[in-house]
């Protein structure tokens, strides 16, 4: 993280730990460390998140007075970003997205 950790929550069902942040991101990581994905869309800092039991979303509140509600699939991120880039995304940056 770039900046201050306020608030790190595991994920049920083994996945993983999803952190909030001073610089406004949320961050998902493994079991073993590794990033799975960096949520952007929060205008301040984060101070919260809670995960849903069935491990499929996360819920997160934020200094900006909003609270927003993430998948925690790849996959559905991956459709978000499409929706928003209002096109499909290349080979490549499928690989590149969703090792």
């Amino acid at each position: 993280h770039p900046d201050e950790v306020y608030k790190a929550s595991f994920v049920p069902g083994g996945g993983g730990v999803v952190a909030t942040c001073k610089d406004g991101a949320v961050r998902h990581w493994d079991r073993g460390g590794q990033l799975l994905a960096v949520m952007h869309g929060h205008a301040k800092a984060v101070w919260f998140a809670e995960c849903a039991k069935e491990g499929t979303y996360v819920a997160t509140g934020s200094e900006d007075t909003t609270v927003r509600v993430w998948p925690l699939k790849r996959e559905d991120l991956l459709r978000i970003a499409k929706e928003w880039a209002c096109r499909d995304f290349t080979p490549e940056e499928r690989d590149r997205y969703l090792r």
